[in-house]
């Protein structure tokens, strides 16, 4: 459940509830992060673009690092560390 949830009755411009569409065809539903980031159509079409740039079949970054979360893990100093202060 989210803390912030978009009203059902809320009228998101053609362009978001094309997004919206696809959402329900390939999940089922719409995600309620997606109906949040419609509510500021600039921002969501910002975020779409840059999606979609960096998650494209022929981006410069290796495919790990296109996954959101994808990232390589940074493990903490420990005591046998050389870097440990």
């Amino acid at each position: 459940m989210a803390f912030i949830e978009t009203p059902e009755t809320h009228r998101f411009p053609w362009y978001v509830r094309l997004f919206l569409w696809h959402q329900r065809r390939r999940y089922g539903a719409e995600l309620e992060p997606a109906r949040l980031w419609g509510r500021s159509p600039l921002v969501f079409c910002a975020v779409a673009l840059l999606y979609g740039a960096l998650d494209r079949r022929n981006s410069p970054l290796e495919p790990s690092l296109r996954v959101p979360g994808g990232c390589p893990r940074i493990e903490r100093p420990t005591a046998e560390s050389p870097f440990w202060p």
